[in-house]
C-alpha cells in the first residue's frame, strides 16, 4: 500500500488481499469513470432539484475516493458530499446507519476517540476510512442511474 493511500482502489485491493499494479489501479479508475459518466445521459432529470443535489454529492465524493494519493485529511471533502446527500435524502434506518457509519469510520478513524489498536490493526490495513464514503457513493450512483424521475409540478407565482 502506498503510504497515505486511502482510495477506493486501495480499499478493494486490501479487502481482496491483492497487490495493486498500475494497470489494475487504472482499470478500476476507468470503471469508476464509466459508472460516473452514465448518469449524464439522464438529461430529463437535470431540472429536478433532488437529482442535482445527488449529482453534486456524487462529484464531491468521487473526487476524493478515486484519487490515487488521497490522504486522511482530504476526506473532509468527501464528508461534505456525504452531508449534502444526507440533507437531501429521506430519513430511514439505512440512511441513518450510513451517515453514522461514515462519521465513525471516516471522521473518527484517526482521532484520539478511536483506540490505537483499532486504528493500526483494523482501519489502516484495510483502508476502512474510505468504505462508508464508497458505499454511499455507490448508493447515490444507483439512485442517479436507476431512480425514477419525479414529476415536476408547475410553480404558481
Amino acid at each position: 500500500m502506498n503510504e497515505g493511500d486511502y482510495s477506493a482502489m486501495q480499499l478493494i485491493a486490501s479487502i481482496a488481499h491483492i497487490k495493486l499494479s498500475d494497470f489494475g489501479r487504472y482499470a478500476m479508475q476507468l470503471t469508476a469513470v464509466v459508472l460516473f459518466c452514465i448518469k449524464y445521459i439522464r438529461t430529463k432529470r437535470y431540472a429536478e432539484n433532488h437529482y442535482r443535489q445527488l449529482f453534486l454529492s456524487s462529484i464531491i465524493i468521487w473526487c476524493t475516493i478515486f484519487n490515487n494519493a488521497v490522504e486522511s485529511p482530504s476526506f473532509i471533502i468527501a464528508i461534505t458530499g456525504v452531508a449534502i446527500w444526507y440533507a437531501t435524502e429521506s430519513r430511514n434506518w439505512l440512511n441513518n446507519f450510513l451517515v453514522v457509519f461514515a462519521f465513525v469510520l471516516t471522521c473518527l478513524a484517526h482521532s484520539d476517540l478511536m483506540p490505537k489498536y483499532v486504528q493500526h490493526n483494523i482501519i489502516d490495513p484495510y483502508v476502512l476510512k474510505c468504505l462508508p464514503c464508497f458505499i454511499i457513493w455507490m448508493k447515490i450512483e444507483a439512485e442517479l442511474i436507476f431512480g425514477k424521475s419525479v414529476r415536476l409540478q408547475p410553480s404558481h407565482a
